[in-house]
């Protein structure tokens, strides 16, 4: 039986971090009066709102925000008007002081972790992210307050472990992957289209969830899911001009979704990688039952340590959304593996998510909720890093043809994932976890909250370039 620490803790050095510690240390002997103090603190903060409407209710006190409205409009410094206040509202409600000594020491991550915990309810997750998006500049005192704090022992020791576990060396990064990828193939199966893609797709109409809009039918006996995750790698195949007869690399295997359709749409052979032995375990299966188990190759190894017969070997390369797992710091490595591997005239396609170049410095400082509950050692880059890094990489050799952005498309992928990983938990999930686990009806719940709250985190822009 695996161990629970893997599933309810903090993937982050697989054990718990050392801020995990200290921060139970702190809120064990916290007094009221030092929780009042973060309350009066992030409630100051919480005054700059200025734009949509949110509630706190406390067993003490409701306090509503922006202080000071009028007629549902709220006038901005300036003098600029904007729109219905009531368009965006939510309800925070507090069930733990520990809560404002999340919010003070980390903002955000403190946030998600006070939710995960239940130490907060939230009656609306998705408006909330949005109106603290619409409000960030307001908020960003919170971040500068955080920054300060960091520089203090018992806040700041921790962040510096969390990212030093967070580097994606070879040492890190097999249990990096393990601590997501290698959970339960079943448990997102429960979640996942058909053919277990776990990236996002391309939908013909990307509201058309919202707006409830019906079709007589389903089409070929495929939901929108299905079919969105199958038009996405359609394109990704027409993008990369994968053509018969060619041999393709695929960093990044996933459950081999790609490389089943791909070697069934063309006479191509396929050598796909992967670091998490459940993945390719289920992905091998699912090569067999489709015959194709003389074309696709899975190999459990790190890109770093490609065999060396393979250098200059390969027509076309593909990766999607595996990029986030490289790291800042072995982005040129990754570019250079790829230069070495494909042929003088080879060509590919990347698919992964991307913050704005303007977000990037302050990003990689810190350590956040998907970085250290979902997907430790993970780097969103930005399109600047992307470009500067293929070009220093691969020196000069890899140009890029055409970038395409879908991020629109991952907003609704989250829906279609968090509404089947919600509708099977009980019956799929919780049976999964404590049959692999022998995890608590409560640890279920704190997951439960967990991945909730993962798949209503807004997503980064998605860039697909060849």
């Amino acid at each position: 039986m695996a161990s629970t620490v893997d599933i309810i803790a903090s993937p982050t050095l697989h054990n718990g971090t050392l801020l995990d510690s200290l921060w139970s240390r702190a809120t064990r002997v916290a007094s009221r009066q030092l929780a009042s103090f973060a309350e009066s603190l992030v409630i100051g903060f919480l005054g700059d709102l200025t734009r949509g409407q949110l509630r706190i209710i406390t067993p003490e006190t409701i306090y509503h925000f922006p202080v000071e409205k009028a007629m549902g409009k709220v006038q901005l410094a300036s003098n600029d008007v904007v729109g219905d206040a009531s368009d965006m509202h939510a309800t925070i409600t507090v069930r733990s002081d520990s809560f404002w000594l999340r919010v003070l020491a980390t903002s955000d991550l403190g946030f998600a972790e006070a939710y995960m915990l239940r130490e907060i309810d939230v009656d609306d997750l998705t408006a909330l992210f949005t109106l603290f998006i619409y409000n960030r500049d307001a908020l960003s005192s919170v971040s500068s307050l955080k920054s300060c704090l960091s520089y203090i022992p018992t806040f700041g020791a921790g962040k510096l472990l969390d990212l030093t576990a967070s580097l994606a060396t070879l040492n890190n990064a097999k249990a990096n992957v393990t601590a997501h990828y290698d959970m339960s193939n079943r448990m997102f199966e429960a979640f996942l289209s058909s053919d277990m893609t776990y990236s996002c797709g391309l939908f013909e109409k990307v509201d058309e969830d919202l707006i409830d809009y019906r079709k007589g039918g389903e089409r070929l006996g495929l939901g929108p899911l299905e079919r969105a995750q199958l038009r996405k790698l359609r394109h990704i195949c027409n993008k990369a001009d994968i053509r018969d007869g060619q041999r393709v690399l695929e960093i990044g295997t996933g459950w081999g979704s790609f490389s089943i359709l791909a070697a069934t749409l063309y006479k191509c052979t396929i050598d796909t990688i992967t670091l998490s032995e459940q993945q390719a375990a289920l992905a091998r299966e699912r090569i067999a039952r489709a015959g194709l188990q003389n074309c696709i190759r899975v190999h459990v190894v790190d890109y770093r340590n490609l065999p060396s017969n393979w250098e200059g070997q390969f027509d076309r390369f593909v990766s999607i959304e595996m990029m986030e797992h490289v790291g800042a710091e072995y982005m040129n490595t990754y570019w250079g593996m790829v230069d070495w591997a494909l042929k003088k005239n080879g060509a590919g396609v990347i698919q992964v998510s991307t913050i704005p170049d303007a977000r990037i410095k302050a990003y990689g400082k810190d350590v956040d909720f998907i970085q250290k509950w979902i997907f430790p050692g993970a780097f969103v880059p930005s399109a600047g890093i992307l470009l500067s890094t293929l070009n220093s990489g691969s020196q000069g050799r890899l140009v890029v043809e055409s970038v395409g952005n879908i991020g629109p498309h991952y907003s609704r992928t989250l829906r279609e994932w968090r509404r089947r990983f919600l509708t099977s938990f009980e019956s799929v999930v919780v049976p999964e976890l404590q049959e692999q686990y022998g995890v608590s009806s409560v640890e279920c719940e704190t997951f439960k909250r967990k991945w909730n709250y993962y798949l209503r985190v807004p997503p980064f822009a998605s860039i697909d370039s060849c």
